[in-house]
C-alpha cells in the first residue's frame, strides 16, 4: 500500500474510533440516568406511600364518624319504635279499663300502664341521650371533612413536589464526552498538521486532503520552496 494510502486509512479508522467513543459514551450516560431514576422512586416511594397513607387515614375518620352517626339514627329509631309499641299498648289497656267490672283486673291494667308509661320515659330518656351523641358526631364530621380537605390539599402538593423533584435537570451529572471528543479532535487536528507538513516535504498533499477535507488546517508546518 502506497503511503497516502496509509495515511487516509488511518485518518479513517481514527475517526470510526471517535464515533464509537461517542456512542458509548452516549450509552454510559443514558445508562447512569437510568440508575439514577430507579434510585429516585426507591426513595420516593416510601414517602409517597406514605403521603397516602396519610391521606386514607383521614378518609378513613370521615367513614368511621358518618358510619357512628348511621349507628345513632339507627338505635334512636329503634327506640321510636318501642315507643310507638308501648303507647299502642297503654291505649289498649286504658280500653280494656273501661270495659272490664272487676277492682282486680281494673287495678292490675293500671298497673301495666303506669309500668308502660315508666318504660316510655326511660326510652325518651334515651332518645335524648342519642340525639346528644348524634349533634356531637355531626360536629366531628365536619371536623374530619375539614381535616381530609386540608390533608388532601397538602398530600397533592407534597406528591407534585416528589414528582418534580427526580425530573432531569442543568446539574444533572453528565460524563465529560464532549471534552474527551474534543480533546480527540485536537489530537487528530495536531496529526493533520504534522501530516500536512510532511506532505508538504514530500508532494503528498492529495493525501491529507483526502483525510481531513473538512479542516483547515492552520498550524501547518514550514513548506518547501520550489
Amino acid at each position: 500500500m502506497t503511503l497516502p494510502g496509509r495515511i487516509t486509512s488511518i485518518a479513517l479508522l481514527v475517526r470510526t474510533m471517535l464515533e464509537a467513543l461517542e456512542k458509548l459514551l452516549i450509552l454510559q450516560d443514558r445508562d447512569h440516568q437510568l440508575r439514577r431514576v430507579r434510585d429516585e422512586l426507591a426513595r420516593l416511594d416510601p414517602e409517597r406511600q406514605a403521603l397516602q397513607q396519610r391521606l386514607q387515614t383521614a378518609r378513613n375518620a370521615v367513614e368511621q364518624a358518618r358510619q357512628h352517626l348511621r349507628q345513632l339514627e339507627n338505635q334512636r329509631r329503634q327506640l321510636e319504635l318501642e315507643v310507638a309499641g308501648k303507647q299502642q299498648l297503654i291505649e289498649r289497656y286504658s280500653q280494656q279499663q273501661l270495659q272490664t267490672r272487676k277492682n282486680d283486673e281494673y287495678q292490675a291494667l293500671a298497673q301495666e300502664i303506669e309500668r308502660l308509661k315508666t318504660a316510655i320515659r326511660q326510652i325518651e330518656d334515651q332518645e335524648l341521650d342519642l340525639m346528644e351523641q348524634a349533634e356531637q358526631t355531626q360536629k366531628e364530621i365536619h371536623a374530619a371533612q375539614e381535616t381530609l380537605r386540608q390533608t388532601e390539599s397538602f398530600v397533592q402538593e407534597q406528591l407534585a413536589t416528589l414528582q418534580n423533584s427526580w425530573r432531569p435537570n442543568a446539574n444533572v451529572w453528565r460524563p465529560p464526552w464532549t471534552l474527551l471528543f474534543v480533546n480527540a479532535m485536537n489530537v487528530s487536528c495536531a496529526a493533520g498538521a504534522a501530516m500536512s507538513w510532511w506532505a508538504s516535504l514530500t508532494g503528498c498533499a492529495a493525501a491529507v486532503t483526502c483525510a481531513f477535507p473538512r479542516r483547515s488546517l492552520s498550524t501547518a508546518g514550514p513548506t518547501r520552496k520550489s
